[in-house]
């Protein structure tokens, strides 16, 4: 958890001028001093309580081993939320390590998922040129300039025998909330169906993959739980597999 500092007010002069071009400013000074403002403590046990839902006797014997408690004086509202998030990212992580996945009769997604369905073009959507590699006619509906990409880089590959992009009703259930897989990809000459999740640049530059740590909390822990969910589904189906990568190529490691 970051260190919270006091509150510090910076205080900057600067000097307006009014011409025939306008209004501009000049720096003058500047000087910062830390507030001495003394914070009213809120119910910090109840805050926490609402934000992490467990009980006031727990919440009361993480914070009696915090070692930094005394940081609540600083600025007990960004102290409230700091510590909550953390304590939700340990319940997560606690979770994702009990989490087992198991199939329920005889349920399964129909086709009709990926008929009749409305979506509005924007600068994302990529347009179809080879429509026996996919199941869409005319345009895809994306989200961002990586999808864009990965749907183009697909098309053009010739090693891509098929691919698709998952409908948002195509959900994983994760105690996080229901978490929806971006791609379905299949390559010419094996017999696997690859699930691709979270096609995104994390900024990893000429190296290839997915930096995850760099993905928010939730997204981390939504992953977890989709490879325990694959994980029980390689039992019976052993060419489906799933990935986490930014580029088609990334499949082929």
């Amino acid at each position: 958890m970051p260190r919270i500092d006091e509150v510090k007010i910076r205080h900057e002069k600067v000097a307006f001028a009014i011409n025939e071009k306008g209004v501009t400013t000049e720096y003058r000074s500047s000087n910062q001093v830390t507030s001495k403002t003394r914070w009213d403590i809120p119910d910090v046990l109840g805050e926490l309580q609402k934000k992490t839902g467990l009980t006031r006797q727990t919440i009361c014997r993480i914070l009696q081993k915090l070692e930094r408690l005394a940081e609540i004086y600083h600025n007990p509202q960004r102290f409230i939320d700091l510590v909550a998030e953390k304590i939700n990212e340990a319940l997560s992580q606690i979770m994702a390590d009990g989490v087992e996945y198991h199939r329920i009769a005889d349920r399964t997604y129909e086709m009709t998922l990926f008929k009749d369905f409305e979506f509005y073009l924007n600068q994302y959507s990529f347009s179809v040129s080879k429509q026996s590699k996919t199941i869409y006619e005319g345009y895809i509906a994306l989200d961002s300039n990586t999808e864009n990409t990965f749907a183009r880089h697909c098309e053009s590959s010739e090693d891509v025998e098929f691919y698709f992009k998952l409908p948002k009703k195509f959900k994983i259930p994760t105690p996080l909330g229901n978490y929806n897989p971006d791609w379905a990809v299949v390559f010419k000459g094996q017999n696997k169906v690859y699930f691709v999740a979270e096609t995104k640049n994390t900024g990893k530059g000429i190296q290839r993959g997915v930096d995850e740590g760099k993905l928010d909390i939730s997204e981390q822990m939504k992953i977890t739980y989709a490879r325990k969910n694959f994980e029980y589904l390689h039992k019976d189906y052993d060419d489906l597999e799933y990935r986490v990568v930014e580029k088609v190529e990334e499949l082929a490691i």
